[in-house]
């Protein structure tokens, strides 16, 4: 061995002789990787913002001629006269019509259905609690 202290040696020698300082490593890589991981995350939410928008103008935004025709014939036949059987006489009204002629028959009580109430019968299985009894052998309720 040599009586030189290692300093000394190390000063001679061709190449770095200290230690790596592992906790800077560590440290830097670890910033290094969660700058990395930031940067992704940012990059995938503008894509995904820019993707919603092209989506929405290319396809969300523009109405099909389709569409538009389909609209344009509803509301032609929500809004005219036509005739759906010429020999006995049906018609079809306009919505407005015929909703003026619904209020005006619900006024005079000539509406062909049912406008009041019914009262709401349980159904309840005979032998339990608060079923009504019946007379033995005949079916008749007892009063």
């Amino acid at each position: 061995m040599s009586s030189q202290p290692q300093n000394a040696q190390s000063a001679t020698a061709p190449y770095d002789t200290h230690e790596p300082n592992l906790r800077f490593i560590g440290a830097l890589t670890g910033l290094i990787v969660l700058a990395l991981i930031v940067l992704l995350l940012a990059l995938q939410a503008y894509f995904d913002r820019l993707w919603e928008r092209e989506v929405y103008i290319k396809v969300l935004a523009p109405e099909s001629e389709t569409l538009r025709e389909v609209r344009a014939r509803e509301e032609q036949q929500l809004h005219r006269y036509t005739y759906l059987d010429r020999q006995r006489g049906t018609v079809q009204l306009p919505i407005e019509r015929a909703m003026e002629l619904l209020i005006e028959e619900a006024r005079q009580g000539k509406l062909f259905y049912p406008t009041t109430p019914a009262p709401v019968v349980a159904e309840i299985r005979a032998g339990e609690q608060g079923a009504p009894q019946t007379k033995a052998g005949t079916g008749e309720l007892d009063q």
